[in-house]
C-alpha cells in the first residue's frame, strides 16, 4: 500500500492533513510530540483537575453556594468549607487560568509543515463563559422557529414548556411546568395500566436488526411522511 497523506488533529478543534514525506520527516525530528505521557500526572488535565473545573464554572453561573456545607480547619485554625478546599486544591493546578477552560499540554498539538486545513470549529460565542462554555451549536439545540415548528412532530422535545421557561430564565415556572409533565406521565401510565392497553411507538418497531442479526428497534420510516396525527399529546 502506498502512503498518500497523514490525518491528524483534534476532533473537538480541527483536522489537517499533510503529505507522507512531510508526515516522516516531522515524525524523525519531532518523535517527543508523539510520546504517550509516562505518568497521569504528565497529561495536560487531570479528572480531578477537571472536575474541579467544572464545580467552578457551576457555581459561578448558579450561584450556588449552599449553607450546610461541611467544615474542617485549616493550618492556620480558620475553618474551610468543603467547597473551598477543592477551591485552594483547584487553584494550585497549572490549567487554572482566569476561569478559562483547560488547554492542551503544546506535546499534544502537531503542526506538520505544509498541512492542509481540513476542518476548523466555529469560535466560542464572547458569551460562552456564562454557559458553562457552550458552543453555539450547543446552545442552539433547543432553538424553535416558526418554520421548524410547523414541521415538527408535537412531541418534539423543542416544545418541552418546562425546558423553555428555564432557558428563559424563569426557574419557578420551570419547576411547575416539570412536575405538571410528571404528573401527567404517571396519569398515562395508570390510565394504560387500567386498560391493558399496550404501547407502540411511532417510529420505531422491535425486530431482528438487518445489520447487526440481532433483537432491535429499527426505524419504520414512517417519520418523514410528516404525518402527525397519531401522536400522543405529552406536553
Amino acid at each position: 500500500k502506498e502512503k498518500l497523506r497523514f490525518i491528524y488533529g483534534k476532533w473537538s478543534d480541527y483536522l489537517k492533513t499533510a503529505a507522507a514525506d512531510d508526515y516522516d520527516e516531522y515524525l524523525r525530528t519531532h518523535s517527543q510530540r508523539f510520546r504517550v505521557p509516562d505518568r497521569p500526572a504528565d497529561a495536560p488535565s487531570t479528572p480531578r483537575k477537571m472536575f474541579s473545573k467544572l464545580n467552578s464554572l457551576t457555581r459561578q453561573l448558579t450561584g450556588s453556594g449552599g449553607h450546610s456545607e461541611e467544615t474542617t480547619t485549616a493550618g492556620n485554625g480558620s475553618a474551610l468549607t468543603a467547597q473551598d478546599s477543592v477551591d485552594k486544591s483547584a487553584a494550585t493546578d497549572s490549567d487554572q487560568t482566569n476561569g478559562e477552560i483547560p488547554k492542551s499540554d503544546s506535546s499534544h498539538s502537531l503542526d506538520i509543515p505544509n498541512s492542509r486545513l481540513v476542518w476548523h470549529v466555529t469560535g466560542r460565542p464572547e458569551h460562552s463563559p456564562q454557559y458553562y462554555h457552550f458552543t453555539l451549536f450547543s446552545m442552539s439545540l433547543n432553538q424553535l422557529t416558526d418554520s421548524l415548528a410547523a414541521r415538527l412532530p408535537p412531541t418534539d422535545s423543542r416544545f418541552r414548556p418546562d425546558v423553555r421557561k428555564l432557558e428563559e430564565g424563569d426557574l419557578e415556572s420551570a419547576a411547575l411546568e416539570k412536575n405538571r409533565l410528571e404528573e401527567k406521565q404517571r396519569d398515562v401510565r395508570r390510565l394504560r395500566k387500567k386498560k391493558k392497553d399496550q404501547w407502540e411507538p411511532l417510529w420505531f418497531k422491535a425486530e431482528q436488526n438487518p445489520y447487526t442479526k440481532e433483537d432491535d428497534w429499527v426505524f419504520k420510516g414512517d417519520y418523514w411522511r410528516r404525518e402527525f396525527a397519531n401522536c400522543p399529546d405529552i406536553y
